[in-house]
């Protein structure tokens, strides 16, 4: 609530730990559901301004999630991954977040899902 103030009283967003408010909510989507893609990312900051819900696009959510990924880019926070067509934290791995195999819960399987005689 504080920086919404300080927005209205002097018309520019307060930095947070180098970010501002609209990039510190943007990270924490992507940390929260990486990859995301840029239209998404740009529904959830329209989402914060109350311009519509986050499950809604208007024309420009994906110029806005664009745009603020590539400011959490360039200071090194985020990359855009064509593979899974999303922005993710930096170091992200998908089999980091991948479920378990289900063959490796079985007898006579490996962590790793594959046979112990193999």
């Amino acid at each position: 609530m504080a920086d919404a103030v300080q927005l209205a009283i002097d018309g520019s967003e307060k930095l947070l730990n180098g970010l501002t408010p609209r990039q510190q909510h943007a990270l924490d989507t992507i940390a929260a559901m990486q990859p995301v893609a840029s239209d998404e990312l740009g529904a959830e900051l329209c989402a914060r301004k109350g311009k519509h819900p986050p499950d809604q696009r208007c024309h420009w959510c994906s110029k806005n999630g664009r745009e603020v990924g590539a400011a959490l880019r360039r200071k090194g926070l985020v990359r855009f991954r064509k593979r899974s067509n999303g922005w993710t934290l930096v170091g992200y791995r998908p089999a980091d977040h991948l479920p378990p195999v289900q063959n490796a819960q079985r007898e006579g399987f490996d962590e790793h899902g594959l046979p112990e005689s193999f």
